[in-house]
């Protein structure tokens, strides 16, 4: 589900880069590249939204793996000092999978926590005197002890992720992440962000992976996504984002073409604080 949306999570915007608390509300929403900074000693930070995705795996008109889901997605961030804080992602996923191979279907419904990550992020570069800001966060994710139905196996994951942001003049600014996901696949995000006003702005991005299996063929994939965002007020953002993906297809069946993978989300959130050092 990292794949097509991302929970989650996450855009490197720093609407400006000048101090670990900063005036208005810095937030990694909306698209998929987490922030270089934190939020500030003392600081709680909620980041919230609710995504639709849709995911067809299909080779031909006879055969097709589909799933649609809905995912509400919480990201909850604590500032212990000036440049580390705490942080953790909970999402819950309605999802429907149809599976269509020749003549016969099958269609079905389930729901289960699809991300329960701890972990922690540190600020490195503060992106002063017009420098780029830095950090690296890393999570332990535990979705799969709370979901044994779905995946029997249960496992740790661990995701760590680098993100160094750039302004490139008061109003834009550039964000890149490179990470990985239990060291079996890795993923980057490129992202640039404007702030059209000081209130409303917008980011385009092209984020992927590049994933090893040993059951799979080892597969880059690319997505792009678009957000626009709105500050109601210096601790509160609202925001609405969509993203497209078309990358080659995990199955084959039968003698049809290549597969194709095509991939769709459009989700909505909000981000708010509380405390801080002002």
């Amino acid at each position: 589900m990292k794949q097509i949306l991302p929970l989650a999570v996450l855009l490197g915007i720093s609407l400006t880069l000048r101090g670990q608390f900063s005036e208005t509300i810095s937030t990694d929403r909306p698209c998929q590249s987490i922030g270089a900074l934190t939020v500030g000693k003392h600081v709680l930070q909620l980041q919230q939204g609710v995504d639709f995705a849709n995911e067809r795996d299909h080779a031909g008109d006879r055969t097709s793996l589909e799933t649609n889901s809905w995912i509400f997605n919480n990201v909850i961030r604590y500032g212990l000092g000036r440049k580390f804080e705490i942080n953790a992602a909970i999402d819950y996923q309605w999802l429907n999978t149809r599976l269509k191979l020749e003549q016969d279907s099958l269609n079905y419904n389930s729901n289960a926590i699809s991300a329960f990550d701890f972990g922690a992020r540190y600020n490195i570069l503060e992106g002063k005197n017009g420098g780029p800001a830095w950090c690296v966060q890393a999570r332990l994710g535990f979705a799969d002890y709370v979901q044994k139905n779905v995946l029997p196996d249960d496992e740790v994951g661990l995701v760590i992720t680098t993100s160094l942001a750039q302004n490139i003049n008061e109003y834009q600014s550039v964000t890149v992440n490179l990470g990985s996901n239990s060291f079996d696949n890795i993923f980057y995000t490129l992202n640039f962000a404007l702030s059209i006003t000081p209130k409303f702005g917008w980011a385009i991005e092209n984020y992927g992976n590049y994933a090893f299996s040993q059951f799979l063929d080892n597969e880059f994939r690319t997505y792009f996504d678009t957000g626009f965002w709105y500050v109601l007020n210096n601790d509160v953002l609202i925001d609405v984002q969509g993203g497209y993906g078309r990358n080659k297809g995990y199955y084959y069946f039968n003698n049809e073409p290549e597969p194709v993978l095509s991939t769709f989300f459009i989700g909505a959130g909000i981000s708010w604080r509380v405390g801080g050092n002002g």
